[in-house]
C-alpha cells in the first residue's frame, strides 16, 4: 500500500477512535485498537512489511496513539458526566 494512503487510513481510524472512545460505553474504544493489530499482523504475514523491527515499532507505537486516544476520550466523558451531575446537584439545592 503506498506510503500515502497508510498515513490517510492512520489519520480515519485516529479519527473514529476518537469519536468511539467519547461514547458512553467503555467498549466502543477497542474496537480499533483490536481492528489495527489484526491488520498490523496481516500485513506482517503479508510480506508487505518485510522486518520483524519494523513491525513491532509501527504495533507498539500504533497501539499507544490508539490507546491515548482512548483514554483521553474517556476522560472527557468523565468529565461531562461530572458537569452534568453538577447541573443537576445545583438543581436539586435551588
Amino acid at each position: 500500500m503506498p506510503e500515502i494512503s497508510s498515513f490517510v487510513l492512520m489519520f480515519i481510524m485516529v479519527a473514529i477512535q476518537s469519536f468511539m472512545s467519547r461514547r458512553q460505553h467503555v467498549i466502543f474504544g477497542v474496537f480499533i485498537p483490536i481492528l489495527f493489530a489484526v491488520y498490523m499482523t496481516w500485513m506482517f504475514s503479508t510480506g508487505e512489511i518485510d522486518s520483524v523491527l519494523k513491525y513491532v515499532i509501527l504495533l507498539i507505537v500504533g497501539l499507544i496513539i490508539l490507546v491515548a486516544e482512548w483514554s483521553n476520550g474517556r476522560k472527557a466523558v468523565r468529565k461531562c458526566h461530572e458537569e452534568e451531575m453538577n447541573k443537576m446537584k445545583t438543581q436539586d439545592i435551588k
